[in-house]
């Protein structure tokens, strides 16, 4: 329920209302407490809060023995974008966690496979390979939701070209493609 009601928050103010129209036509386009409270969906207090923290910015006025605040509609507008981009980023790892859990079988398939020498000419990797090529494999697949040519070269492409980095990811993924071919899961010219 609060997702909704910060993205119908959002809109409201993305997309001026005539609330938002007549807030704007104010000298210096601030809000009160209670009209900042109403865009942002959040009560009186805990805007108060929020100001008080420095969590919205907000200039104190003396209101009698207490104090209130005016509050720029811009600020109010940045912390809506701020919230709608932590939910973005939420939604992302959330993605990323469920492609690694996709991609795990094949990850644990890859290090049993370099355990018993099954992949490349040289048989057994060594323990601290076997714990780089893992973790290189982890990453691209972090990004990438599959091995392709394209992701790979993208991926390449953002280490320094001839760096030790860029050769152990080459490599980690070389073979890692390599048990996928063995597993018939990826076209044997990948590796051409």
């Amino acid at each position: 329920m609060t997702r909704k009601k910060n993205s119908q928050t959002w809109e409201k103010v993305s997309s001026p209302s005539k609330k938002c129209k007549k807030l704007g036509n104010l000298p210096g386009n601030f809000v009160s407490v209670k009209e900042a409270a109403e865009l942002l969906g959040k009560t009186r207090k805990t805007v108060t809060s929020m100001c008080d923290r420095g969590e919205l910015t907000s200039i104190p006025k003396d209101y009698g023995s207490t104090v209130t605040y005016e509050i720029p509609l811009q600020a109010v507008m940045l912390y809506l974008d701020q919230q709608k981009q932590k939910e973005l980023l939420a939604e992302k790892a959330k993605d990323r966690k469920k492609q690694m859990t996709e991609h795990a079988p094949y990850v644990a398939g890859f290090v049993r496979a370099m355990e018993a020498g099954l992949i490349g000419k040289t048989g057994k990797f060594a323990k601290t390979t076997i714990g780089l090529y893992k973790k290189q494999v982890e990453r691209y697949l972090e990004i990438y939701p599959s091995v392709s040519f394209k992701h790979f070269v993208t991926y390449l492409s953002q280490f320094p070209e001839h760096s030790g980095k860029q050769m152990n990811i080459y490599r980690a993924i070389l073979a890692f493609s390599k048990y996928l071919i063995r597993e018939g899961v990826l076209d044997k010219n990948f590796v051409k």
